[in-house]
């Protein structure tokens, strides 16, 4: 899997092996041995491994003489030069990435896209650039204590050399079911890139700082409607066709909006060829509402399409011991043991013939999907309100605080964390209306997330419309464009007429809205608006809250999780252990939470084992520090 790890110490706390290789950028030994580099020198380790595909890619500086030492960039992800033709990384693109480092204080990024994480070193200066896209897709972790400084792919090993306790913060919103918030980890002290900045490191003076690279606060555009669709169209049609024109692609095909985009592109004139060489694939049972317009669609254009039923094969079919520590590492502490393994034993046998894969995420961009909390303030001031943002964040309010953090946490001082954590994306925002900032909030929520260095082993992810190019238009088009779909509409039709006569998975129809076709829109909103009531309001029709089919446990993990000695995260968070495989369906959804995060973090102390086995409340502050350190 794709993966990096660079520690930075002082030399009296290195060791004496490290001590011993030398005092400058010139006694430092670089190794290149198959698709893994390292670079090693006094007080500094660098190991970077990529997968062996067309996205990812070593390069190094050419040099006269054998031995002599060199410069490199280490591509991780699907990256493009903008103004090259190429869909991915090539080797005079690495040569300007370099050739930016080494002329500008701050390298500059901005020719460049995709969902990607550059490394960068130049052997001149002895300066190394670690760099994500602009919405930090790719993101990497770095943190420090009074000796080390650490950044690599994964929070986990970045924790490990820092002998990191877990957060108590993240640990109760993986409790309440949330999502961690962007720029922190599992682990107190260990943080997240965050979008628009790079982490640069002087090797030479051991020290690490935060530097801005992109600029994710662009004003509106002053466009007409006309304007604004054929920005749109050109946006689309371009990243769609980079991201599928690879061999072994698969493009995903829902009945929905998002991914009609992507279809509309794939089947106008400039994207019919592609279309016909990729591969599309649908998840659901046969007989789905996703499953049967995906199959009209590929249909219609005679694409090649792949169904797979992933619930039908979301079961844990390796039980060793061995396939849990895997899957712990792969969760870097933000996803759930068994729900990852499910989808990882579903998933390793499916991708065996495809390498890429294109996603639809953030197609909402185009059609204001992420506003509705602001219903009654849409557009009309710059305010937005985070209660009910947090409310979009599904956190549970049904955890023990006082139990798990000890009187140091309440409940609304948790919600307060959620809230500042994203309310702190505004800083530095000029005036704008809430719905551009939502935008931008909403992009970073989603990608927040370890999951392109997760899968890297199974495929290389590209989500065309999180590409700079995209989001520069999507975000800055005029609000009231993008309200009630009028934008993706006329898009689709635009694109592809053929597709625009076929509706969506729920019945909405994909023409714009013209006297002609009043009817249908009027049958889908009343269908819609009543499914709502039935969803909300109806008696009866709630869920339980304890029917949760996906509360299962192999019998091995339990017992793995059973043997392990009762202290660290179990005595702190003064829970009694209870509940065996045959209970777990009983549980409430956030005892059986508990469950599955006491087997991760048994899990990860035995993997790594410098992990701190206590919870950590003493830093709730989610800022991610412009200074990283400067050791001495």
């Amino acid at each position: 899997m794709s993966q990096f790890g660079i520690v930075m110490a002082t030399p009296r706390a290195g060791s004496s092996a490290t001590r011993a290789a030398g005092s400058d950028a010139t006694t430092r030994r670089l190794t290149l041995a198959g698709n893994e580099l390292t670079l090693r020198g006094e007080g500094v380790e660098l190991v970077a491994r990529t997968e062996q595909r067309d996205t990812d890619r070593i390069w190094l500086e050419p040099c006269d003489r054998p031995g002599q030492n060199r410069s490199f960039v280490v591509n991780f992800g699907w990256c493009y030069r903008k103004s090259s033709d190429s869909p991915v990384l090539s080797h005079s693109d690495c040569r300007a990435i370099l050739r930016s480092h080494r002329q500008h204080e701050a390298i500059d990024l901005d020719d460049f896209s995709g969902n990607y994480c550059i490394l960068s070193y130049d052997h001149l200066s002895d300066t190394l650039w670690c760099c994500s896209d602009l919405w930090a897709q790719q993101g990497f972790y770095f943190g420090t204590n009074q000796e080390l400084i650490a950044v690599g792919s994964r929070a986990s090993w970045v924790a490990d050399r820092l002998c990191a306790p877990v957060d108590g913060y993240s640990y109760l919103t993986m409790l309440r079911g949330a999502a961690i918030v962007p720029g922190r980890s599992l682990y107190a002290g260990v943080y997240r890139l965050t979008c628009g900045l790079s982490l640069k490191l002087d090797l030479g003076k051991y020290s690490a700082f935060l530097a801005r690279t992109g600029d994710i606060w662009k004003p509106p555009l002053g466009v007409s409607f006309e304007e604004a669709l054929e920005l749109s169209i050109d946006a689309i049609v371009s990243v769609c066709l980079r991201a599928s024109c690879l061999p072994h692609t698969a493009v995903d095909l829902t009945g929905g909006n998002d991914t009609r985009l992507t279809a509309a592109a794939l089947s106008s004139p400039k994207g019919a060829e592609i279309g016909k060489r990729a591969t599309f694939k649908v998840q659901g049972a046969e007989g789905s509402p996703d499953a049967v317009i995906a199959k009209r669609i590929a249909d219609e254009f005679n694409w090649t399409l792949h169904r797979h039923d992933r619930t039908a094969g979301m079961r844990i079919t390796n039980e060793a011991i061995a396939f849990l520590r895997e899957v712990a590492v792969l969760s870097d502490g933000e996803r759930f043991p068994c729900d990852l393994a499910r989808r990882l034993s579903s998933e390793r046998t499916h991708w065996a013939e495809h390498t890429h894969l294109v996603g639809s995420v953030s197609g909402e961009l185009f059609r204001g999907r992420y506003w509705y909390q602001e219903m009654l303030n849409m557009g009309r001031t710059e305010k937005v309100s985070y209660d009910a943002f947090k409310r979009t964040l599904w956190a549970s309010a049904d955890v023990d605080f006082e139990r798990v953090s000890r009187g140091a946490v309440s409940r609304p001082d948790h919600d307060d964390y959620l809230k500042t954590s994203y309310g702190l994306m505004e800083t530095g925002a000029p005036s704008l209306s809430n719905v551009y900032k939502l935008d931008r909030i909403a992009v970073h929520r989603l990608l927040s997330t370890n999951d392109h260095w997760r899968y890297s082993e199974l495929r290389s992810a590209h989500n065309p419309f999180h590409t700079a190019e995209a989001t520069d238009v999507a975000m800055r088009l005029p609000w009231r464009y993008r309200v009630g779909r009028k934008m993706v509409t006329n898009a689709v039709e635009r694109l592809s007429p053929r597709l625009a006569r076929i509706p969506t998975d729920t019945g909405a129809p994909m023409r714009p809205l013209r006297i002609g076709n009043v009817g249908s829109y009027v049958r889908f909103y009343v269908r819609e608006n009543a499914g709502r009531w039935n969803r909300h309001f109806r008696p009866g029709r709630r869920r339980e809250r304890n029917a949760n089919r996906g509360r299962t446990m192999p019998a091995s993990w339990f017992q793995y999780m059973a043997n392990t000695e009762r202290e660290g995260i179990l005595c702190d968070t003064g829970l009694t252990r209870r509940g065996a495989p045959g209970e777990f369906q009983a549980m409430t959804p956030e005892e059986y939470r508990e469950q599955e995060m006491i087997l991760l973090l048994a899990v990860l102390r035995d993997v790594y084992p410098n992990l701190q086995p206590r919870l950590d409340f003493d830093h709730p502050e989610p800022l991610v520090p412009r200074k990283v350190c400067r050791l001495t």
